[in-house]
């Protein structure tokens, strides 16, 4: 059985970096951060390998030069360090941390999101309530593509009349826990279409959730739950968030079977308005099993991997 090897190179604040993590039956056997450099040696910052059970570290020159230095690098290898802990998180979260372990971990941290199948990623609501750039980016989206949706409306209600009688004593507990918490201060509230969040806001809770707005063939408006929304458009409403993330900053979104519930035409459209928008400054990395997608018109052909 060998080892699977996960690598990744990425840019933080202007400083590239190289970072690798090989597992074997769920614990680490090797791990490696450096900082690169395109016209000389790469610098290592640190090399953690496990053979037999033991540990061994090794720093770059510049973070071994104290006493307190090499202390702290025999206390990862003795006693701090598991074998399913990566090293970058042990050593980003230190009192004492070397500035470029804990930028290239806020990287991860930052401007790395995940998107798997069953995934319902928050932020649409709030976001959409806060933001009238992400507001534009999400109705423009959803009418480029067709589908059907004019535009998102944004209801905002009191948290009793929400809940009503039956409920009353689960809106008490939403206002008694953001009570706690700091103005505009918001609570996710169980939904099918993860539509729906509770808030503090004007010193009151009120609930906000998103309605998906449509027109007839008269020009008359009709507002729809999310949840009555085609599983298409719902998966797209998933990854809105994610994708003007994306456009707007330098983040990585990684999308496992982007293909799932989303028609290849509705989804082709998606990947290229994404692809050939000029103010993109992230990168979108998914899985696919749509053979429609391989089209250089929209790829270049070292954009497309095939794995089994």
């Amino acid at each position: 059985q060998e080892p699977t090897r996960f690598e990744v190179e990425f840019i933080k604040e202007g400083a590239p970096f190289n970072y690798g993590i090989s597992l074997l039956a769920g614990q680490i056997v090797e791990e490696w951060l450096y900082q690169t450099h395109p016209r000389k040696a790469d610098a290592l910052i640190f090399n953690r390998t496990t053979e037999n059970g033991k540990t061994t570290i090794e720093v770059g020159d510049p973070y071994y030069r104290t006493p307190e230095d090499r202390l702290r690098i025999k206390l990862y290898e003795e006693e701090l360090l598991s074998e399913h802990q990566p090293l970058l998180r042990q050593m980003a979260e230190a009192r004492q941390a070397f500035p470029e372990v804990k930028l290239a971990h806020s990287w991860f941290a930052n401007n790395l999101t995940i998107i798997f199948p069953q995934a319902k990623p928050s932020g649409m609501v709030l976001n959409f309530s806060r933001s009238p750039f992400f507001r534009n980016f999400a109705n423009d989206l959803l009418r480029s593509l067709q589908t059907g949706v004019a535009g998102l409306e944004l209801e905002t209600i009191d948290v009793d009349q929400y809940f009503g009688e039956d409920d009353k004593e689960e809106a008490e507990a939403i206002k008694k826990f953001l009570a706690s918490r700091k103005e505009g201060g918001y609570l996710q509230i169980s939904s099918k279409a993860n539509d729906v969040i509770a808030i503090s806001e004007g010193g009151k809770v009120v609930v906000k959730r998103l309605f998906a707005r449509h027109a007839d063939a008269r020009g008359n408006a009709y507002a729809f739950s999310l949840e009555e929304e085609s599983d298409g458009t719902q998966r797209i409403l998933d990854f809105i968030p994610a994708l003007y993330e994306a456009i707007a900053r330098q983040d990585t979104v990684i999308i496992d079977e982007i293909d799932q519930s989303i028609h290849p035409y509705l989804l082709k459209n998606l990947i290229a308005k994404f692809v050939q928008d000029e103010e993109t400054k992230g990168q979108v990395v998914f899985t696919t099993h749509e053979s429609n997608l391989l089209d250089q018109r929209i790829f270049r052909q070292d954009e497309i991997w095939f794995a089994e």
